[in-house]
């Protein structure tokens, strides 16, 4: 590989064109135990993240029901959140480090950084440069060419040699993975092709954090060392939620076409059952076995549904209601990209279960949640989900405008829009269930963090010291507005810099939007003035007039983000150490109150001297 002639002429060609440098990691992959059989090369961009390493081996080698994976390195394992650190980070030249995918049928890799090379910018971020040759099994009963594995005998036979009569033999028609004849593997031959050399196909690491482990619940304060004093816990819901399509293909198994609840739970193994409870809320049932596990849940099954639906949005009741009027079952195919995910929620909390009926996969409800759901359609049951659509949307818009915020702080917030907690009804119970729903959050001990947050200790310390400055006032309806999912690019401010950027440069609204969202990320952690000097290096185009554009018009889409760093002010809010809104004048006793109630302020939240001060 360090002496490939090939490589280096497609280096030298690029370099003619290309005026910057970048590294390019050389890793080797091959199995833990078994010798050199199998084998791959991967070139990979050293500001890509173990994620993506994670991603190449699924796809090549590994990947079957969407299991658990992690890496190890210098003797600490990295899972979750901890996979998008960056190679160049972690890694240097000759490093030996493992993989491990699937924590119950597990496959071991050992893998070994072997060159670090200087690379032109456009040089193909991840490549699959070698391999071994396709594997010929052989017939473990007459020694012939074997396509066929027993999963019953756990043996290869070839066409002759199987039994018409064991239903647990599958044929492969390609064989290059030492997963091959494990859980449910197959390989395929085409999942190379994204990787081939030469290919532009662009990656990056994204800053939406994936869900770790829970239980931080004891947790005061923060310290130094917190991210590393993390233990990695394996929480396969966790893992699943971003797995949807294995979640409704393969984690239930294809259970039984059932809608009755004790049948549908008796059918899952004891680690699917398990997950249901503890995610449901159960305790202290490690110690039982799969029969007392099953007869405990079903007896608290219908309480923990009603429970967890009182703290249901409307969105969430209203896709439980799709269901139950389509008679409680859906056709998996059916289901779009953007919905699996929903699926995996309610696979989660036991309420929908994965079926098959006429060799179809199919999601499906039991006939107790159907009933359920048909009861809370009253006017009661609705008002309760309105309110709680309220607490989340607003909690949604301000974890997009303040990033980081402690529990007391939300509840103090909260009172500015006139929602407050009583003994019945608690603001933390439904933000914190609608985490794992909208997945834009994430929440440890009494701190509630955006996902797109990457190191949030840093954040809080920069807040922090801006002691004299309260979290910005923003309007109740602003709020809401920023709930929504495309907000960056539904705002008036991003529509603006959609429609000046898109006259000036002929780009796909893909392309663009994804800028528009690397701006609104890269201006929370860096300076004005470095953003919008990245941004002018990368265009190639050196005309004056296109870079004034660029300037102004960036600036101006920037300016009006609001920062977590600044506590949901915007640049242009902000004058050296205080905050001020050059926009809006200072509120008067007769305009409309900033909460949102649509009353006058003096009759609001100016009402017998409850005037709020802002700084």
């Amino acid at each position: 590989m360090k002496n490939c002639s090939e490589i280096e002429k497609r280096i030298d060609e690029k370099r003619t064109t290309d005026g910057k440098l970048r590294n390019q990691f050389i890793i080797s992959i091959k199995p833990k135990e078994g010798g050199n059989k199998y084998c791959i090369y991967l070139s990979m961009d050293g500001a890509l993240g173990l994620i993506h390493i994670d991603q190449f081996i699924r796809d090549i080698w590994v990947e079957c029901c969407g299991h658990l994976s992690g890496f190890r390195i210098r003797g600490k394992f990295y899972q979750d959140n901890s996979l998008n650190n960056k190679i160049e980070d972690i890694l240097n030249l000759d490093d030996k480090f493992e993989y491990e995918y699937d924590f119950g049928s597990t496959t071991d890799l050992i893998l070994e950084v072997i060159d670090i090379r200087l690379v032109p910018i456009s040089f193909s971020q991840i490549e699959i440069i070698a391999r071994n040759h396709d594997i010929k099994h052989e017939c473990e009963i007459c020694g012939a060419e074997a396509k066929y594995y027993s999963y019953e005998k756990e043996e290869w036979e070839c066409e002759k040699c199987i039994d018409e009569d064991d239903d647990m033999v599958s044929e492969f028609d390609y064989c290059n993975s030492p997963r091959d004849g494990v859980c449910a593997y197959e390989g395929n031959k085409e999942s190379e092709n994204t990787y081939l050399p030469g290919n532009n196909k662009k990656y990056k690491l994204s800053k939406k954090k994936i869900k770790e482990q829970d239980g931080y619940e004891n947790i005061s304060a923060y310290d130094e060392n917190f991210f590393e004093d993390l233990s990695d816990v394996e929480y396969a819901f966790d893992d699943l939620l971003t797995k949807s399509k294995s979640i409704v293909n393969d984690v239930f198994n294809k259970g039984i076409y059932s809608f009755d609840i004790t049948e549908l739970i008796s059918n899952l193994s004891k680690e699917n059952i398990y997950d249901i409870a503890k995610y449901l809320g159960m305790t202290k049932i490690s110690s039982l076995n799969k029969s007392k596990l099953i007869e405990k849940l079903l007896d608290e099954y219908e309480g923990l549904i009603e429970e967890r639906m009182s703290l249901f949005d409307e969105e969430r009741y209203k896709f439980l209601k799709s269901y139950a009027d389509s008679n409680g079952v859906k056709i998996s195919k059916q289901i779009d990209e953007e919905t699996l995910y929903k699926v995996g929620y309610f696979l989660q909390n036991g309420m929908l279960f994965s079926a098959v009926k006429d060799d179809e996969s199919v999601i499906l409800m039991p006939d107790v949640i159907q009933k359920l759901v048909k009861e809370k359609n009253n006017i009661q049951y609705r008002n309760m989900i309105k309110l709680n659509s309220e607490v989340v949307d607003l909690y949604r818009g301000m974890n997009k405008a303040y990033g980081l915020l402690k529990l007391k702080d939300i509840k103090e917030i909260f009172k500015r829009y006139h929602i407050e907690e009583s003994e019945k009804y608690r603001i933390e119970d439904v933000i914190m269930k609608a985490e794992d729903y909208y997945r834009e959050y994430e929440i440890q001990g009494i701190f509630f963090i955006n996902c797109y947050i990457d190191n949030w200790v840093e954040l809080l310390k920069e807040v922090e010291k801006q002691v004299r400055v309260d979290y910005t006032i923003i309007s109740k309806n602003e709020l809401l507005s920023m709930a929504d999912e495309d907000y960056i690019y539904e705002s008036n401010f991003g529509k603006t810099f959609f429609n000046e950027f898109s006259s000036v440069f002929n780009m796909d609204k893909d392309i663009l939007e994804g800028l528009i969202e690397s701006l609104y990320l890269e201006i929370q952690e860096n300076e004005l003035k470095d953003v919008i000097t990245e941004i002018l290096e990368q265009l190639e185009d050196d005309n004056k007039e296109i870079k004034d554009f660029m300037h102004n018009c960036v600036g101006k889409f920037l300016k009006d983000i609001r920062l977590w760093k600044f506590k949901g002010a915007k640049l242009n809010e902000k004058k050296g150490n205080s905050i001020t809104n050059e926009k809006q004048k200072p509120i008067r006793r007769n305009d409309p109150c900033y909460c949102g109630s649509g009353k006058k302020y003096k009759d609001c939240c100016a009402k017998n001297g409850n005037v709020i001060n802002l700084f």
